[in-house]
C-alpha cells in the first residue's frame, strides 16, 4: 500500500455506516492491563506514568507492571494472565539488543502466539511504544529524525481508517474532531517517515496505516497504525495526556479532545474485554497488580521528569 498526502474528510458520516463489522462479545468484565515499565532517571529504578494507568482504568480495566528486567519465562507467563499489554512512550534505549527491547519482544510474540492460538489478545503502542512496536515488526531500526515535540495536530486520515477496528465503529464527532481539530498532542523527535514504510515490506504486510502527520518542518510520518491480522494498535500520538497530564505543554483540554481520548481508551479496553485470560487464584492477581508493587507515587514537583504528573517508581 502506498500512502499519500491530504485529508481524508469528504462523506465521512455515509463511510462509517458502513465501516467495521461488530466485535465479538465480550469475554470477561475484570480486564487487566499489563503496563511495560522503563529504565528510570537513577540506577536500578523502573517507572510507569500514573497518567496510563488512569487513562486504562477510566476505561473499566486494572493495570498490572511488566517489570522490563524480568525473566523471560515469567514475562511470558504474567502476559499470558493479562488480557492486554501497553507499551508506553518514555524516552527508554529500543535499540535491538538492550534489556528494555528484548523484553519488549518476548511480549510482542508471546501475544502473537496466543493470538495464533484463537486467543485475541490486543498489544498497543503510544509514542515511544509506537517506535518500538514498528522496531520489532521490522526487526530493525526503522526511525527518522522528526521535528514534532509538544505539538498538537489534527490527524490526516487514510482511506484505510473508516474499515478499521481503531476507527470504525467510532461515532462520527469523534472521527470528525480527529479529524479537524488540533487535539492529538505529540512529543516526540523520532518516527517512522511514510516514505521508510512505503518501503519496508514487514509494515506493510504486518499494518494498515490509518493515519499520516507533517512536522514543523514538513517531513512526513505515520501517526497511527492497525495490524491486519493481529489486534497490534500503535500512534505515535498521546490519547491519555488531554484527561490526565496537566505540565507546562500544548495539551488540549477541551471537553471534545476528552470525549474523544476517552473513546481511545474504551477502544482498547474493549479489545482487551475478548479473551478469557486469568491469573490461577485470586492472590496470584492481587499480587501482580499495580497497587501492590509500586514503591513510591511521586507527583511532578519531585521527579525529575516533568514530563509526567505523577510516576509510579520501583
Amino acid at each position: 500500500m502506498q500512502l499519500g498526502g491530504g485529508l481524508l474528510w469528504v462523506g465521512i458520516a455515509a463511510i462509517l455506516c458502513i465501516a467495521a463489522s461488530s466485535v465479538d462479545a465480550a469475554t470477561t468484565t475484570r480486564p487487566i492491563i499489563g503496563i511495560l515499565a522503563q529504565p528510570g532517571p537513577n540506577t536500578g529504578e523502573q517507572y510507569i506514568a500514573a497518567s496510563y494507568v488512569k487513562y486504562v482504568e477510566a476505561a473499566g480495566a486494572r493495570v498490572a507492571p511488566i517489570f522490563y528486567n524480568e525473566t523471560a519465562d515469567n514475562v511470558r507467563t504474567l502476559v499470558a494472565s493479562l488480557n492486554g499489554v501497553l507499551f508506553t512512550g518514555g524516552g527508554a534505549d529500543i535499540s535491538v539488543g538492550t534489556q528494555f527491547y528484548s523484553t519488549a519482544l518476548v511480549i510482542y510474540n508471546t501475544i502473537l502466539q496466543l493470538n495464533d492460538a484463537g486467543i485475541y489478545m490486543p498489544l498497543w503502542g503510544t509514542c515511544m511504544g509506537f517506535e518500538l512496536i514498528n522496531n520489532l515488526v521490522s526487526n530493525a531500526n526503522v526511525l527518522g529524525s522528526v521535528d514534532a515535540e509538544n505539538y498538537t495536530v489534527a490527524l490526516d486520515f487514510t482511506p484505510e481508517f473508516a474499515y478499521s477496528r481503531m476507527f470504525g465503529r467510532a461515532q462520527p464527532i469523534i472521527i470528525q474532531n480527529l479529524a479537524t481539530k488540533n487535539i492529538t498532542m505529540n512529543n516526540h523527535m523520532l518516527s517512522v517517515y511514510v516514505s521508510t514504510f512505503n518501503a519496508t515490506a514487514a509494515l506493510t504486510s504486518f499494518f494498515n496505516v490509518l493515519s499520516t502527520n507533517y512536522d514543523r518542518q514538513g517531513v512526513h510520518f505515520v501517526s497511527s497504525i492497525e495490524g491486519k491480522k493481529y489486534p497490534v494498535y500503535a500512534t505515535q500520538w498521546h490519547p491519555e495526556k488531554n484527561q490526565f497530564e496537566w505540565v507546562n505543554e500544548v495539551i488540549d483540554h477541551s471537553a471534545d479532545a476528552i470525549y474523544t481520548m476517552q473513546y481511545m481508551a474504551n477502544f482498547l479496553v474493549g479489545e482487551a474485554r475478548q479473551n478469557s485470560n486469568r491469573f490461577a487464584n485470586a492472590a496470584a492477581e492481587s499480587s501482580a497488580l499495580i497497587y501492590a508493587s509500586a514503591r513510591h507515587l511521586y507527583d511532578s514537583g519531585e521527579t525529575a521528569d516533568a514530563s509526567f504528573e505523577e510516576t509510579y517508581v520501583w
